[in-house]
């Protein structure tokens, strides 16, 4: 295919080009043209960028992001959709085959995550907190819109009750700390102030309160991850120490904890290539909690699955 190819058409709207240009970008890629792909994709990429950056401006003016946690979230945005482009109105993964989307949609809901981490990375707080923060974050700039009031006056009472008593009061009175600059559980941690997971902290904050058959099913399925699962899987959690969570894989695995884990674990049956074990290890620990978001709801431990999982990495790290 010639570059010229993928330059816009006269007259061609938005939906019409990315969807023709990611359709040839498709067919490059399953040809194995890697390196025609990216030119064609630097091509695409000076009509996308500018839609990309303001869908991310539109979207952290929402959420009333800092600076800092914008740029975070657009790099990793801008990264995430360099690599899933190509799948843009692709049959194969839209659930309704006869719909398309508009590139908006598609750049929106492909990056969704991408604020969370880099929020989560500013306010050195874990994913799930994080997760949390945003709903609450979306409910008070609803009420601040629909009432007429500054966040500041937006009430932890209002928040409460629009989101109907999903979280504790609490809860969201830690978190609304949390992001005016007061000091979070896992920033305490980080400073080398570590704590015995439940050491003056109250219960009620941090959602200790799972129930019994959501921590039943905790159990049963976290029974099923070895060391090396688990320690794969806090890192992704972002309860390790920010060195950690910002290793790339080829680095993580020679961690001396990685090392130790991997030479004890005896389910893994070939130890000559660490890296793709770890892989491996990852694609087991996703499967282990897709099978757990079957079989229980999810909102019933948001908020305490963080804590549940930081518990039990503290029991295993001092065996």
């Amino acid at each position: 295919m010639k570059k010229e190819e993928f330059i816009r058409n006269e007259n061609e709207d938005n939906k019409e080009y990315f969807t023709r240009v990611a359709a040839m970008l498709r067919k490059l890629n399953a040809a194995g043209n890697e390196d025609e792909a990216k030119i064609a994709y630097g091509v695409v990429y000076k009509e996308l960028c500018p839609i990309i950056k303001s869908v991310i401006e539109c979207e952290s003016r929402f959420y009333r992001l800092d600076d800092a946690t914008t740029y975070g979230y657009l790099k990793k945005a801008d990264e995430v959709i360099s690599k899933t482009f190509h799948k843009y109105n692709d049959t194969e993964h839209l659930k309704d085959k006869t719909k398309q989307y508009g590139i908006r949609s598609f750049i929106k809901n492909t990056t969704k995550y991408c604020m969370r981490n880099a929020l989560a990375s500013t306010l050195c707080i874990s994913h799930d907190r994080c997760r949390t923060l945003l709903k609450i974050r979306k409910v008070r700039e609803e009420l601040s819109q629909a009432n007429g009031l500054d966040w500041d006056n937006v009430s932890v009472d209002m928040i409460y009750a629009a989101l109907g008593g999903q979280f504790k009061k609490s809860e969201i009175t830690e978190l609304l700390r949390v992001e005016k600059g007061f000091v979070s559980l896992e920033q305490t941690q980080e400073n080398g102030e570590q704590l015995d997971a439940t050491e003056g902290i109250p219960d009620s904050v941090y959602g200790n309160d799972l129930p019994d058959d959501a921590k039943e099913e905790l159990d049963r399925a976290f029974a099923k991850l070895s060391k090396l699962d688990l320690y794969i899987l806090v890192k992704d959690f972002g309860i390790l120490d920010e060195e950690i969570r910002r290793m790339e894989m080829c680095d993580f695995v020679i961690t001396p904890l990685f090392k130790k884990f991997m030479a004890e674990d005896d389910s893994i049956r070939s130890k000559s290539d660490a890296l793709k074990t770890a892989y491996n290890k990852k694609s087991k620990v996703m499967r282990v909690l897709a099978e757990l978001n079957g079989r229980i709801s999810m909102d019933d431990v948001e908020g305490c699955l963080t804590l549940y999982i930081q518990k039990l990495w503290e029991q295993v790290k001092t065996e």
